[in-house]
């Protein structure tokens, strides 16, 4: 054992060269052999790259290691080395490194196949591709949504569907219409950029939505039929009744071939009446047109502060006799992008709606304020009014819905028509007892 170990056979081959060494130099200098000497070198080269060779092994060990990592090779070494306790221990050291990094190799392919089953499991289409087009992820959703099976790069699909190519490539938030297979589908995308190994990657998640969309619309025809058939009804039966009513007086006048002063009268009320029904028909009419032909918005830089201070002065008259104390707060340098003649109509609304809702009420106070976050404007109009009832808040957005006796119920529809011109939402916060308070977002 201890001639094996490799101090021993180190010392052992250093000590032959020595000898070697010294035959060498006896013969070359004390004889005048020929061939002795060249044998001699011979053997002397053969025992030095012998050395080398035999030194140079840990190294060469070291570098098998190294590779099998690199080659994800985890066949591991035989611990027991006849070149010594210190080499059988490296050797040890190796398969227990080995071991770690073929554990960790496990774990991340048993990772990796979990998150591919979520990806082909979930219903969204998602779809992954590098700066130069390559896509390396596209799950069988996307491939259904698509309705291609195989595709190598994000590029080809210009040619197949150029207005999808575009969509995707542009990275907008809006529902795109998509025919797939002869069906008619509404998709909407999300895209994100992320770096991998220094290479960037855009990741795009495309959701179906033609169901909820259909649903929304459904629920907005069956609100608006609902209002129409409302406000419709409630002017055509006073008008059909009171038709049937003259109509009879008229008969009766035909048949006696006379009419009293009482009966012109009350047919002349009819009359009248059926002429006011008849006008709010029509303003109806008229309001409903103005709510789908608004203006598209003509956008400019606007100074709010400017536009803060000019609404105080159109409804300075009002809060003064109402007793209501208007409270502005504005950044001095707030400027924002927008239709300032649509934003004020939607302010000056939201103003008199809180007006309304503080009449007759003591320490009355409105307040309106405007906070810049980055690029996005934060507008706010809110009342220490008697607030909103939960049941109504779903409700007051809907065209011709109104709880005053003399609205129209287009206000609020008409401020959020307005607010998705400017790309923008109009959101409300309301309590019974603690006041209401309106938000106008712009992007």
């Amino acid at each position: 054992m201890i001639l094996s170990s490799f101090r021993i056979q180190v010392l052992l081959r250093i000590a032959l060269l020595l000898v070697l060494i010294g035959m060498l130099a006896a013969v070359l200098f004390r004889t005048g052999w020929v061939m002795t000497p060249v044998i001699l070198g011979v053997a002397l080269v053969i025992c030095v790259a012998e050395l080398i060779h035999y030194v140079e092994k840990t190294n060469r060990d070291f570098s098998d290691f190294l590779l099998s990592i690199k080659g994800s090779d985890f066949s591991k070494f035989s611990e027991e080395d006849s070149r010594g306790s210190s080499f059988s221990r490296f050797r040890a050291a190796s398969n227990t490194i080995i071991d770690a990094f073929h554990d960790v190799r496990i774990d991340k392919e048993a990772h990796y196949t979990f998150l591919k089953a979520v990806v082909e499991q979930v219903g969204t289409a998602i779809i992954a591709f590098k700066d130069d087009g390559t896509i390396t992820l596209m799950n069988d959703a996307a491939k259904k949504m698509i309705g291609i099976s195989l595709l190598g790069s994000i590029k080809q699909l210009q040619y197949a569907d150029p207005a999808l190519y575009r969509y995707l490539t542009a990275g907008k938030h809006e529902v795109l219409e998509l025919n797939v297979q002869g069906q008619q589908l509404k998709i909407l995308a999300r895209s994100t950029v992320f770096t991998i190994n220094g290479v960037a990657n855009t990741l795009i998640l495309i959701q179906n939505v033609t169901t909820e969309i259909e649903r929304t619309e459904t629920e907005a025809w069956e609100q608006l039929l609902h209002v129409l058939t409302h406000e419709i009804m409630n002017s055509i039966t006073p008008i059909s009744s009171l038709s049937a009513t003259i109509k009879s007086k008229v008969d009766e006048w035909q048949l006696h071939k006379q009419i009293d002063d009482e009966t012109i009268e009350d047919m002349s009320y009819g009359l009248q009446v059926i002429g006011n029904r008849s006008t709010g028909l029509m303003n109806f009419v008229h309001h409903y047109k103005s709510l789908i032909n608004l203006p598209a918005p003509f956008l400019a830089p606007v100074l709010i502060a400017s536009l803060f201070e000019r609404l105080q002065v159109l409804t300075e008259h009002r809060m003064r006799e109402q007793g209501i104390a208007l409270h502005v707060h504005c950044p001095a340098d707030a400027v924002k992008q927008m239709d300032e003649n649509l934003v004020e109509q939607v302010l000056i609304n939201l103003l008199n709606n809180a007006c309304d809702a503080l009449a007759g009420q003591q320490d009355a106070i409105i307040e309106l304020v405007a906070e810049q976050q980055g690029d996005i404007l934060v507008t706010r109009v809110g009342d220490n009014g008697p607030g909103i009832e939960r049941d109504l808040l779903s409700k007051i957005f809907i065209p011709f819905y109104t709880t005053k006796k003399l609205g129209t119920g287009i206000g609020l529809s008409l401020s959020r028509q307005i607010m998705v011109l400017h790309h923008g939402t109009i959101n409300v916060q309301s309590a019974p007892g603690k006041g209401t308070v309106f938000t106008l977002i712009f992007p």
